[in-house]
């Protein structure tokens, strides 16, 4: 077992072999991993508690994150299969999206055809329909957010990247007014 393996959760290591890095963020990695077994293949997010720069914001932005993964259940979000935590980090067990990020099939590919980018735009706002019904709002929607699970052009999509939401307040500001820590050109919905 390689020194990374070994310092794994054990639960993690006894149901899942993780292999190589398919995915870098600001707070950690995603990599590959299979179910030992049935061999199905999932992402598992690991989140570096020692990355975070700002202790309260950040943490809970992960912990955010995590329970809104654990709570959503639409084909448009991405699924979570698995959660471990040790002192040091977060692994989050996820569908493994073969397709990668919309942004990258942009990049590569050009300009969509229009009937493509309709069928992603219906997908991305049924997800976000969802989300709001469920008191959820998603404040960082790019192309880099949304995964696709495969490389035809006809797929689904899957929004991800939950560590910027909020979950709305029943009695606080309108959704309309803008909050005072919103970067400029971040929308704050």
């Amino acid at each position: 077992m390689s020194d990374s393996q070994s310092a794994l959760p054990q639960e993690l290591q006894r149901k899942y072999v993780l292999t190589r890095q398919v995915g870098t963020g600001v707070c950690g990695e995603v990599k590959l991993a299979f179910e030992r077994s049935t061999c199905k293949k999932f992402a598992v997010k690991i989140i570096n508690k020692k990355n975070f720069q700002s202790e309260g914001t950040a943490t809970r932005n992960a912990e955010t994150e995590i329970e809104i993964l654990q709570r959503v259940n639409h084909p448009c979000l991405t699924k979570t299969e698995d959660f471990y935590q040790t002192e040091d980090s977060y692994y989050i067990v996820l569908e493994l999206m073969e397709g990668g990020e919309l942004f990258q099939k942009v990049k590569s590919q050009g300009q969509l055809k229009e009937s493509i980018a309709k069928l992603y735009f219906y997908q991305m706002l049924r997800a976000v329909q969802y989300l709001h019904t469920n008191g959820i709002i998603h404040r960082d929607l790019k192309p880099e957010n949304i995964l696709l699970s495969s490389h035809n052009d006809i797929c689904l999509i899957k929004v991800t990247d939950f560590n910027q939401d909020r979950r709305q307040e029943v009695h606080g500001p309108s959704p309309c007014s803008p909050s005072p820590t919103t970067p400029f050109g971040i929308a704050d919905y």
